[in-house]
């Protein structure tokens, strides 16, 4: 005997299964970036180092929650941090790029090589991903977050090529030891930023 009405067995797991994926995604973190002024270039933020920079957090005087993750990059793009690398999803704003004279700067998702782009002398964030490095020089695998910054004609002329940027890191790395914490070897990706909510 068929059911016209009500809801099928197949119908009901689907939506279970739906809503226990919706309970289960957790976001991320939100996160101000303090980019020195008048940097340029590759920015790694490498991750569960022991002996790097302490995690450091805003609430903005209790008025967000959670709270901030603040990266304050040094002069050469090379932090060292104590966080782990970020799980979960991002919306719309929840990471923010700024100079620290307090000028944001732009995240741009996507980079078309046009005149108009070219001729746009403003610094803005590009390409931001992560990478797992690992040689016989550490003594565990590295999470890094990587990104660019730039003028658009820069950072057109100059993309990102994750081999070079292995080398580089690797190079790095065998020049300047790093122990890594209890919490390292777990491969992540970076979170997804999802739309803002209306």
């Amino acid at each position: 005997m068929s059911r016209p009405f009500g809801p099928s067995r197949s119908g009901g797991l689907a939506l279970v299964l739906s809503l226990l994926l919706i309970a289960c995604a957790r976001r991320a973190e939100p996160e101000l970036h303090n980019i020195p002024d008048d940097f340029t270039g590759r920015v790694f933020i490498l991750h569960d180092v022991v002996g790097g920079a302490p995690a450091q957090y805003d609430s903005g005087n209790g008025l967000t929650d959670p709270p901030w993750r603040i990266y304050d990059i040094p002069s050469d793009g090379i932090l060292r941090s104590t966080t782990s690398m970020p799980e979960g999803t991002w919306e719309e704003g929840d990471v923010l790029y700024c100079h620290q004279d307090g000028h944001w700067l732009t995240y741009l998702r996507t980079l078309e090589d046009t005149p108009e782009h070219r001729a746009d002398d403003s610094v803005a964030v590009y390409n931001r991903h992560s990478l797992v490095v690992s040689s016989p020089d550490t003594p565990c695998p590295v999470e890094v977050e990587c990104y660019s910054v730039g003028t658009q004609a820069a950072l057109l002329d100059d993309p990102a090529d994750e081999r070079a940027e292995r080398a580089w890191l690797l190079e790095y790395l065998k020049q300047h030891a790093v122990q890594c914490s209890r919490r390292h070897g777990r491969r992540r990706r970076l979170p997804a930023v999802t739309a803002p909510r209306p």
